[in-house]
């Protein structure tokens, strides 16, 4: 199912939501969230490329190989900075966000920080 077609509705709610290697190779990862969001109704688990090397919220645009298995299907996808991971987050009624430490034996690109394992919970603040 593509992450644009995800609705309560359709699917239910879940505790657990796992969110792996999927945001980055969306055009769109700002519509994403809602969508992710609706269906999650305790945690949310995020595994994502980064740009590196970047303390402010942007994203990278970048081309994708449609051909690849592993690429996302619009051909282009943004790559988010640690922060813009953790504004797209808390902008979707998450908080709590907690970057997992990356420890051996996780593929290199964990430990040089280019990709990484967040966690998050649905806000508990009041309305």
């Amino acid at each position: 199912m593509s992450i644009r077609e995800l609705a309560t509705d359709r699917i239910g709610q879940f505790d657990l939501c796992l969110l792996l290697r999927v945001l980055h190779h969306r055009s769109h990862p700002l519509l994403a969230k809602p969508r992710v969001r609706a269906v999650c109704r305790a945690y949310l688990v995020v595994d994502i490329r980064l740009k590196s090397n970047e303390d402010r919220p942007v994203f990278l645009l970048h081309r994708e190989d449609l051909d690849a298995p592993l690429h996302g299907v619009d051909g282009l996808a943004l790559r988010p900075s640690r922060s813009a991971v953790e504004t797209l987050l808390t902008a979707a009624d998450f908080d709590a966000v907690t970057w997992v430490a990356p420890k051996p034996p996780l593929p290199s690109h964990y430990l040089s920080g280019k990709r990484a394992l967040i966690t998050a919970r649905v806000s508990t603040k009041p309305e």
